[in-house]
């Protein structure tokens, strides 16, 4: 999973065109953050279709697209924001089967809270 900053966030997803990137707002210190990560690094190589990504956040960083919940993903094509997730989910079934969505050309959305 590739780090990138906020303020560098626009313009890689300009980059990435219709490619599917999923991002992985996340924060320091944050113990579901930390899961939530290495969750995702385990199940990156079944979703080769999406490129993951980190996004530190901080109170001065919080991005306006995302949900108000740390960890949260989002997924973007053509830097359009496609789906999201809020939270870290107690059956991580719901990132898989999101993540499944997606590829099969549907989006949604899970809340964990």
């Amino acid at each position: 999973m590739n780090n990138i900053v906020i303020s560098n966030l626009s313009t890689h997803l300009s980059s990435r065109g219709e490619n599917k990137t999923l991002v992985l707002l996340s924060s320091e210190g944050c113990h579901h953050c930390a899961e939530f990560k290495t969750y995702l690094e385990s199940i990156e190589s079944t979703f080769s279709d999406i490129q993951f990504i980190e996004v530190l956040t901080t109170i001065e960083t919080k991005p306006l697209f995302g949900p108000p919940v740390i960890p949260s993903i989002i997924g973007f094509e053509n830097s359009q924001r496609v789906l999201e997730g809020a939270g870290f989910p107690e059956d991580t079934s719901v990132v898989n089967n999101l993540l499944q969505a997606w590829i099969d050309g549907e989006g949604f959305q899970y809340s964990a809270g």
